[in-house]
């Protein structure tokens, strides 16, 4: 049997004083859409504002088809370990 590979992150908001953050262990075979379900939890968040994912010149989230030029790609089809 062979352990899960681990990355702790440290979520931080931007712009705010004093600093709210958070740290996570997630494994690295999570989806993107799977790191956004546990940060809104870590947050205490309702999941009621879009959201995505940078990564060099990439955009993770929710396509939207009515947008389908927009270049986003979508989040539950990448692993953190990928990026």
């Amino acid at each position: 049997m062979s352990a899960e590979i681990i990355a702790r992150l440290h979520i931080v908001l931007n712009d705010i004083e004093p600093a709210i953050w958070r740290r996570v262990d997630v494994p690295v075979t999570a989806s993107l859409k799977m790191i956004h379900d546990i940060i809104q939890a870590a947050m205490g968040w309702e999941n009621c504002h879009l959201w995505h994912f940078e990564a060099g010149d990439r955009r993770y989230g929710i396509p939207d088809p009515m947008w389908p030029d927009s270049g986003m790609a979508a989040a539950r089809n990448v692993k953190l370990a990928a990026l």
